[in-house]
């Protein structure tokens, strides 16, 4: 039974009653020496009644503060909490010239910004020959730089900025007449929440066992990219009998990558003879990669019989790589292959999810045995939004409605795979927006439903905010 916390005035009423019950006395005055005694001790009590209740605040993960949630979260994930940190948006601007006159050439460095100061640095250089290919509409060849990589100056969901917004420079750079962003900036996420960290260690606790549903899905989130600095942020399970597919997204919709590869030999290291080749009575083999894209073209092919047929003559793996052969390859068989591969996330949520046999240390695995997960990115619903806005009267309607496409876009951006959209949790984001009298959704005309594969997102020019 839990603690039941008592307040000064009813240890003081317990006190006096108990004293009352158990000597001569009837009644205890107000001035009188024992009421004195009796008020001290109460007091006393209070004070360890309430460093109770603090106790009890500070070890429950519902009700302790950040730092207090920070100290929790060690004692349950010893040497693993990681905090997510803010991040910055990234996206791409055109810069241009107003003169056709020779050519322009510009390090990474420089910085460029919105009307209200929020300002970007280019990643990479660019060039403006006389023939560049205009990009912008109404400019002619050799105004337009190609797309150049901008990343955020601060991190947060405040970088993110929707299109044709980022207009202005820090510095001007010496030949170029303008800038424009011709799409959103993404990526920018919030400091991990007090409810966010909450939810991990739940799900954490909850994922112990492993090969369930919520270990698969907790395994893999926070999961980064060394080579691109992306992490999963979201991650939904759909089971099938002794088949999974684990979806997993970084927040874009577009973690999907993939790498073509050509005449692996699969036979490689095996003794033959000759050395390469097949000992004779193999009856599955490993492919050099794990998280194969069955979707993509793909074929293997025999030294002996050529080329081979899935499903008749041999059946993959595709979350371990692993070729299974119905007939077993005979002696100096050499077996080679042609496939594409999932890099990036996808690859590595696979290797989490399969773990490593040369480093069960860092990879221990997750799956179950005898079923097979496969983890793909969902299939993405680009969702077109058209409204009607009122606006109050002083307000600068400009404003108010890109205000309002970049609150739109944030809230459909961030919504979990199999997220549905529903127009109330719309309507409530539009009218916290400043300025905003009344509104009309004329796109969608009811809740968008999503199914558990898919995931919906939108884009600066599918908003339209009249």
């Amino acid at each position: 039974m839990g603690a039941r916390i008592k307040s000064y005035e009813q240890i003081l009423t317990d006190m006096i009653a108990k004293i009352v019950g158990r000597t001569r006395l009837n009644d205890v005055s107000q001035a009188s020496f024992i009421k004195h005694i009796l008020e001290a001790s109460a007091l006393s009590d209070a004070e360890i009644y309430f460093s109770i209740y603090l106790l009890s605040k500070l070890f429950n993960v519902d009700s302790c503060n950040r730092e207090d949630l920070i100290e929790r979260a060690k004692e349950i994930l010893p040497g693993d909490l990681s905090i997510q940190a803010a991040t910055k948006s990234f996206g791409t601007v055109v810069f241009f010239r107003n003169s056709v006159i020779g050519t322009i050439s510009k390090n990474a460095g420089i910085k460029v910004k919105t009307p209200d100061g929020l300002e970007f640095i280019t990643t990479a250089g660019f060039t403006i020959t006389p023939t560049s290919t205009p990009l912008l509409e109404g400019h002619v060849t050799g105004q337009d730089s190609t797309p150049v990589p901008i990343a955020a100056m601060v991190a947060g969901e405040a970088s993110n900025v929707a299109t044709n917004s980022i207009i202005k420079f820090s510095t001007k750079p010496i030949g170029i007449d303008g800038v424009i962003n011709t799409a959103a900036t993404v990526g920018g996420i919030a400091e991990e929440s007090v409810d966010s960290i909450r939810g991990r260690l739940k799900k954490y606790v909850r994922s112990l066992a492993r090969a369930h549903v919520s270990g698969l899905e907790f395994a893999v989130l926070n999961a980064e990219d060394p080579e691109t600095g992306s992490r999963i942020i979201y991650s939904k399970c759909v089971e099938t009998i002794g088949h999974v597919t684990l979806y997993i997204d970084d927040g874009t919709g577009y973690a999907r990558s993939l790498e073509e590869i050509i005449g692996e030999v699969v036979t490689n290291g095996l003794a033959g003879p000759p050395a390469n080749s097949a000992v004779g009575g193999e009856t599955h083999l490993f492919l050099d990669y794990i998280s194969i894209d069955l979707d993509s073209d793909h074929s293997v092919e025999s030294s002996i019989s050529g080329p081979l047929y899935e499903d008749t003559d041999y059946y993959i793996n595709p979350a371990s790589g692993q070729i299974n052969f119905v007939v077993p390859l005979e002696a100096g068989e050499v077996i080679t292959a042609n496939y594409f591969r999932f890099t990036g996330l996808i690859a590595i949520a696979q290797k989490i999810i399969e773990g490593d046999p040369l480093n069960r240390l860092e990879y221990p695995g997750f799956r179950g045995g005898g079923v097979l997960v496969q983890v793909k990115t969902p299939q993405v619903l680009i969702q077109n939004i058209d409204i009607s806005l009122i606006v109050l009267e002083g307000y600068d309607i400009d404003l108010v409605k890109d205000n309002v496409k970049t609150a739109i876009s944030n809230y459909v951006n961030t919504l979990n795979i199999s997220d549905d959209l529903i127009l109330t949790m719309l309507i409530a984001t539009i009218k916290n927006i400043k300025g905003v009298y009344d509104l009309i959704i004329k796109t969608p005309s009811s809740n968008i439903l999503v199914l558990d594969d898919q995931l919906l997102r939108t884009s600066s020019s599918n908003i339209m905010v009249r």
